[in-house]
């Protein structure tokens, strides 16, 4: 099905009436004027988010089979466009799947949940007949839909490139590093340093990266580092969560530079 006039979606969700099987391939030209929209596919969706103040930021993406979240890779220096026009494709393959925004891939996955269930003949009866699409926006957010497109692949599947299957098999810090800028890059390559070799011994500390895309170091006194966002859009927070060890913070001194990343940390625990 293919839209060629302007549709818009206001605090809604708009079914499209083709239901492909997989493999398959939807293309998009839409406009948000602010963020947080979902393109759902079967069971899962793929939530999109450029405002940092909203879960975030970012991609959160479930499985068009199961529902359940995925080990998302994180997009690489990507930011969502927000009041213009732009181009959004999505492929789900029988052997990888991928998202990519004004033609550069910002995900993808060679071992999603429905490739695996694929793989071993477990599709869902309730699939057999292909997957509904559909397109919502929170109260009080608009899209504007230019035209949509999806196409069926038979024997000509689209598949990654042989540098970009080795790139999702990297871990998710390894993942997460590529998402950011050289300047934000660099700066988490320090403060990794000191939080996982430096300091590791004496602190204890933790390193995350969850599904939501947030990067934390966390350290048994309660310190706690986060860092959250999409692109080159990014929050940073430093907090002592609870703890039963007693914290000094007589001498504790926060310096910020001009990049929020660059911070001084000074403190004696007790």
């Amino acid at each position: 099905m293919i839209i060629k006039e302007d549709l818009t979606i206001t605090n809604n969700c708009f079914n499209f009436t083709m239901k492909p099987t997989i493999p398959f391939r939807i293309d998009l030209t839409l406009k948000a004027t602010s963020s947080n929209f979902k393109l759902h596919t079967g069971k899962g969706f793929i939530r999109f988010a450029g405002d940092i103040q909203e879960s975030g930021g970012g991609i959160l993406r479930t499985d068009v089979l199961t529902g359940k979240a995925e080990n998302v890779k994180y997009e690489y220096g990507i930011d969502l466009p927000l009041g213009e026009f732009f181009d959004l494709s999505v492929v789900y393959g029988k052997s990888a799947t991928w998202i990519e925004i004004n033609e550069q891939k910002c995900y993808f996955n060679s071992n999603a949940p429905y490739i695996q269930m694929l793989s071993k003949g477990e599709l869902p009866e309730e699939f057999a007949n292909g997957l509904e699409i559909a397109l919502s926006c929170g109260t009080k957010r608009t899209l504007v839909i230019k035209s949509f497109e999806v196409t069926k692949y038979y024997n000509d599947e689209p598949t990654l490139t042989e540098q970009e299957v080795e790139l999702a098999m990297l871990s998710p810090f390894e993942w997460y590093l590529r998402g950011l800028p050289p300047e934000l890059h660099n700066e988490v390559l320090l403060l990794d340093e000191l939080c996982m070799q430096t300091l590791k011994k004496a602190m204890k500390f933790s390193r995350t990266v969850d599904k939501y895309g947030y990067l934390t170091y966390k350290a048994a006194c309660g310190f706690q580092y986060e860092m959250r966002g999409f692109g080159t859009k990014r929050k940073h927070s430093v907090n002592w969560v609870q703890s039963p060890i007693k914290l000094d913070l007589t001498n504790q001194m926060i310096i910020y530079s001009k990049h929020p990343l660059n911070l001084q940390i000074h403190c004696s625990a007790n």
